[in-house]
């Protein structure tokens, strides 16, 4: 898709617009400035929330169905004040709402090792402030890691 603002509709899904980039990419996640709060319901993470014109998160049930419909790859980009990361990787899906959108796959890295961080987060279920399902961790990471993500075991520490 060109960059831009598109209506994709995937099988019998209700269409949902989407947000490109001008080198191809599907923006599913953007966090730059701090201005949108990610600390939200998991209800809020289900439907996607924020602006696409600043930040924003698409929604798990569109992403389940967005990697879900057809191999994709993800690409993750960590901007720093003192440079910028990458790293893609070559098949990403994620579960549905039964499995509580596990990451189920991010298949093979390539780029920076240096923020290969989701090797770590395979087959995690997906945790918010109000929905815990870390059952690995004695304490719910969404409530301190200021947003809902695929928490891995002790919340990432080392």
């Amino acid at each position: 898709l060109d960059a831009g603002v598109h209506d994709i509709q995937i099988g019998n899904a209700n269409p949902f617009y989407v947000k490109c980039s001008s080198d191809g990419w599907m923006i599913i996640h953007r966090r730059m400035n701090g201005r949108v709060n990610f600390d939200k319901t998991w209800q809020e993470y289900v439907d996607g929330f924020g602006d696409f014109d600043g930040e924003f998160f698409i929604g798990l049930e569109k992403l389940h169905l967005i990697t879900n419909f057809t191999r994709h790859e993800l690409y993750v980009a960590i901007t720093f004040e003192w440079g910028s990361r990458t790293v893609q990787y070559d098949n990403f899906r994620i579960g549905n709402s039964k499995s509580f959108y596990e990451l189920e796959s991010i298949g093979q890295s390539s780029g920076d090792n240096y923020i290969n961080v989701l090797q770590w987060n395979v087959n995690q279920k997906f945790s918010t402030y109000d929905e815990n399902h870390n059952s690995l961790s004695t304490r719910n990471c969404a409530e301190n890691g200021n947003g809902g993500w695929w928490y891995p075991r002790n919340c990432g520490e080392m």
